[in-house]
């Protein structure tokens, strides 16, 4: 019973006598924090205390959990996002577009309020992306367009472009007209048409 006092009382001990660095690759390194400055952290292995000074770039470190609890997360600078975000637009810009990223909608010269309240909603119902009112909360941007055809008809289009205004795609044409079933209103018919015929089966 007295053996079994002790270990549990020498947890606590172990578990707070070191700084814990996690980088941003997930690797966890059990260290003590020598010296943070402007660009570098430099820490000893808490495995050998005696042993090599270790220096790390700031900009590999996701945190920091400190031995007395504190957290230190290290955020990435606007050069480092855009830096990440222009490889993106090289090497894989599909993945600007995935579902759950932040889209920030803007009309067309065509297009009225009406058209656009329309389109988001429609695109909100479908739930695939999440809508943003400001451009800098954005991962890209739709620009929505609409002509008036003849009578009531209604044309839509949607031309998706990263942040950059890098073209991505260009929609189809999806026109409705103003009838009974849609109750009289063709731009909110086209919208519909558009999401759920070109977005809905196209992204997925």
């Amino acid at each position: 019973m007295k053996k079994f006092l002790i270990y549990f009382s020498f947890i606590p001990f172990i578990s707070f006598s070191q700084d814990i660095i996690i980088k941003k690759d997930g690797l966890e390194i059990e260290s003590k924090i020598i010296e943070i400055n402007n660009s570098e952290i430099k820490f000893k292995k808490i495995s050998n205390l005696e042993g090599p000074l270790f220096v790390l770039d700031k900009t590999e470190i996701s945190q920091i959990k400190y031995k007395n609890g504190e957290i230190d997360i290290f955020q990435k600078t606007n050069d480092e996002v855009n830096k990440e975000y222009i490889e993106r637009e090289k090497n894989n810009i599909s993945s600007i577009f995935i579902k759950g990223n932040k889209v920030y909608i803007e009309k067309a010269e065509d297009a009225n309020e009406d058209a656009l309240g329309y389109f988001k909603s429609s695109l909100e119902n479908w739930g695939y992306w999440s809508i943003v009112e400001n451009k800098s909360d954005a991962d890209f941007i739709i620009i929505f367009s609409l002509k008036k055809k003849i009578m009531a008809d209604r044309q839509v289009k949607a031309t998706l472009k990263t942040l950059n205004n890098k073209l991505y795609l260009e929609t189809k044409s999806y026109t409705a007209s103003a009838t009974a079933f849609n109750g009289y209103n063709g731009s909110r018919a086209a919208t519909n048409k558009l999401v759920e015929k070109y977005f809905a089966k196209k992204f997925r």
